[in-house]
């Protein structure tokens, strides 16, 4: 029988079946006036851990100490595209203050694609 009658459907099937395939990406650049890269493999954004689920993500980032302390913290929603900032600052003479939450438009930039590797 002939062999590369065989080959030609194989390598035609194979073909379909990696395009059909999307490759999954593990970074996702949003872009809300500064850029945030969400690694979704390590739950973290810009390399802060964070809370990733298919709605929402959800991190904070401490302030350094200089005259006061603080937290910011931020929420994007990723049904609507919105990122809500807010800030929790915690004064030298022992008393919180917060502000109102700052919300942005956030679309997603490019990602970094996953490249599928085949082995030989």
């Amino acid at each position: 029988m002939n062999r590369g009658i065989k080959f030609a459907p194989f390598c035609v099937l194979a073909t379909t079946l990696t395009a059909s395939c999307p490759a999954r990406a593990n970074t996702i650049i949003f872009q809300c006036g500064v850029s945030f890269a969400v690694d979704l493999k390590n739950h973290t954004v810009n390399n802060q851990p964070a809370t990733i689920n298919a709605t929402a993500i959800d991190w904070h980032v401490a302030l350094e100490p200089a005259d006061d302390t603080g937290v910011i913290y931020y929420h994007i929603d990723r049904t609507t595209g919105i990122l809500t900032e807010s800030f929790t600052y915690h004064l030298p003479n022992g008393s919180t203050q917060s502000d109102d939450p700052t919300t942005y438009r956030c679309t997603e930039g490019g990602a970094r694609p996953t490249i599928l590797r085949f082995r030989r």
